[in-house]
């Protein structure tokens, strides 16, 4: 598993895109690749952690560590290589502060490339109103000018 902040400021995320798709080049189609390897693009997270957006997952720093396989990368990767159930999306959580580190202030799908989280309507905190929607593989969306240095 690979997953890679679309805030990043040290690691272009469309450079990981970029790596992720040789590795579908080589491999022989996105099929066959996502049998052994799967990238997921974290809206609004910074360089391996934190940031704007729902980005805990149970990555080092995380707020909360996730009792939950589907909101904890190392547990959903645990899952895939022993019980052969890979993750087709991780639940990312924005807890609170300031005395609420443990409330979930909101929550989304971190979905694997090439799908990414698109809103449905309803409670925008809530990752029920989001699906993991296809998306164009190799076209990822460009970062905000403000991010570009």
């Amino acid at each position: 598993m690979i997953y890679t902040g679309l805030a990043d400021p040290a690691v272009p995320f469309q450079e990981v895109v970029n790596y992720y798709e040789r590795a579908v080049t080589a491999r022989g189609g996105l099929a066959l690749t996502q049998e052994f390897l799967r990238l997921f693009l974290v809206p609004g997270m910074g360089h391996c952690f934190g940031g704007a957006g729902a980005t805990d997952f149970g990555q080092p720093f995380s707020s909360v560590v996730p009792s939950d396989p589907d909101a904890d990368g190392l547990m959903s990767l645990v899952r895939w290589v022993e019980d052969g159930t890979a993750p087709a999306s991780l639940l990312g959580t924005r807890y609170g502060q300031g005395g609420n580190e443990a409330e979930p202030q909101a929550q989304r799908p971190i979905c694997a490339y090439p799908k990414f989280p698109e809103y449905t309507g309803g409670d925008p905190s809530s990752a029920a109103s989001f699906r993991c929607a296809e998306r164009e593989r190799g076209s990822p969306m460009s970062p905000a000018a403000r991010y570009l240095n």
